[in-house]
């Protein structure tokens, strides 16, 4: 295989993507390809880069094939469900005859195609079919009635709740501010008492 060689815009060009790029696996791309322009081989590219051999070895693979460009690509292949090639088939089917459960609707699909679907990918299959053709349902911006008078009773056992605590809170407060004053008065009772005691030695000791 022949040896890489880069031009010096082709190393300013690794050098700004790596970090101006906004996709993070450009960048590393970028950064691989740097540092193997700048001499390093492979090996040290992936342990620097922090990324596999084999990994280095796709980058390189895909410079040599497209150039700068064609490592800021990406070819992202989507899964295609095998049922799109039935997919006019069964929507007339569906139409005529809808099916009452996705259980229903699997089994018939199955019976008609020969393909075998889980309830998940028959259900999104229906979801899809109906609403390209308009017939998916509006979900309603309101709740059910029933819901509406659980979540009325909700508000009010809420407010009741917030009530409760704050009289219970008041009554805490209430009890508080009682014993504080209780505390205060015999102070004030222990200190005339005190003083009065006090007042009357020092009588006692001034006429002896």
């Amino acid at each position: 295989m022949a040896r890489l060689t880069f031009t010096d815009e082709q190393r300013q060009a690794f050098r700004t993507e790596r970090f101006e790029h906004p996709h993070p696996r450009v960048q590393l791309r970028m950064e691989v390809m740097w540092l193997i322009s700048l001499g390093e081989t492979y090996s040290n590219a992936a342990r620097l880069a922090d990324v596999s051999d084999p990994t280095v070895d796709r980058y390189v693979a895909l410079y040599r094939e497209r150039g700068i460009e064609g490592l800021k690509q990406f070819e992202w292949k989507t899964p295609t469900s095998e049922l799109v090639s039935h997919k006019t088939s069964l929507e007339e089917m569906f139409r005529v005859d809808p099916p009452h459960t996705t259980a229903e609707a699997s089994r018939r699909i199955e019976e008609a195609t020969g393909i075998k679907r889980g309830l998940t990918q028959t259900r999104k299959f229906l979801k899809t079919v109906s609403a390209q053709n308009g017939d998916a349902r509006r979900r309603s911006r309101c709740l059910p009635r029933k819901r509406l008078r659980n979540t009325s009773r909700r508000r009010k056992n809420s407010s009741t709740k917030l009530w409760n605590r704050y009289w219970i809170r008041l009554e805490r407060a209430k009890a508080t501010f009682s014993l504080s004053m209780r505390r205060t008065s015999f102070r004030e009772r222990f200190s005339s008492a005190s003083g009065a005691r006090v007042a009357a030695l020092f009588e006692a000791l001034r006429d002896a």
